[in-house]
């Protein structure tokens, strides 16, 4: 992970190391409801196929993200 401060932005080399679309789905969803209790801030999302889906049916996994 790096800075490009010069274009305001961070660069994630990490890979998507989550529990998946249902588990931050749910996590953003307790979040929103208690916001409150959060500092103000920005969430950021990272949105990508899975890694097994081969790029002829990657518009699937980007839409299910998105419609979630």
């Amino acid at each position: 992970m790096f800075r490009l401060p010069e274009d305001k932005a961070v660069i994630n080399r990490y890979g998507f190391n989550s529990k998946g679309m249902d588990a931050v789905h749910d996590y953003l969803s307790i979040f929103q409801n208690e916001r409150r209790k959060f500092r103000e801030g920005y969430v950021g999302v990272n949105a990508g196929k899975n890694k097994a889906t081969g790029e002829e049916l990657a518009k699937e996994d980007y839409a299910a993200v998105i419609t979630k």
